[in-house]
């Protein structure tokens, strides 16, 4: 699970890695890793961070650019919305209502708000969190 380690019998009894969450060459969706930890701790396992485990990766430089960086953002508020949605973490509906009050401001700084306040990422994370709220609900699916 990137860099951790993790029994393959708790894998088993958290029923493996959800099949609806992952890149599927489409999207930038992620957050099986995500889930698998939040659906391990409610059945009682412990997780721990330890800094010597290290993960080394080469890096697309088409990951290298801005333009990516905010697709991914994009990607990681659909992704945090279903990871919400599936564990049944909390309801939707207040994020999602404050990201969209936050959304407004955020897109009028843009063309003057300085690289390093990360504006656009911000904003294209709200933007993938509102738009996959109201397509859970649409389709009748816990807000």
């Amino acid at each position: 699970v990137g860099h951790s380690l993790v029994r393959v019998s708790a894998l088993r009894q958290a029923g493996g890695f959800n099949a609806t969450l992952g890149r599927d060459g489409k999207s930038l969706l992620s957050g099986e890793e995500v889930l698998l930890l939040i659906q391990l701790k409610s059945l009682g396992w412990r997780t721990w961070h330890s800094s010597r485990i290290q993960v080394l990766h080469d890096i697309e430089p088409d990951r290298l650019k801005r333009s990516w960086a905010r697709d991914r953002s994009y990607w990681e508020g659909v992704s945090t919305a279903r990871i919400s949605r599936i564990s049944g973490s909390g309801n939707l509906l207040l994020p999602a209502f404050s990201a969209a009050v936050k959304t407004l401001p955020l897109a009028l700084m843009l063309p003057f708000a300085p690289a390093h306040l990360e504006t656009d990422l911000r904003t294209a994370f709200n933007r993938g969190l509102i738009s996959e709220t109201l397509r859970g609900l649409l389709a009748g699916q816990r807000g």
